[in-house]
């Protein structure tokens, strides 16, 4: 959902919230959902998200309609060899 784009538009694991620590959090308000360094918060009223570092909220923009839509990101395993 919106979380996931607001992520992926974010660089997945190596933007500046990193990997995922939590589920999403269902609350009456809010979803939200807990990265390595900071969270991602979906307000269900407005359609909006917002990303929380270090206590700074910062409303992220909504994704563009001419933007490619979220691709699935694929992790390859390492080649032991």
């Amino acid at each position: 959902g919106a979380i996931y784009a607001a992520w992926a538009s974010l660089g997945y694991e190596r933007g500046v919230l990193g990997l995922p620590t939590s589920g999403e959090i269902q609350e009456p308000q809010w979803i939200v959902q807990n990265f390595q360094h900071g969270t991602l918060n979906f307000d269900r009223e407005k359609g909006t998200v917002t990303r929380v570092i270090d206590g700074m909220p910062e409303e992220l923009p909504p994704p563009s309609a001419d933007s490619p839509p979220v691709q699935l990101e694929r992790i390859k395993p390492i080649d032991p060899s």
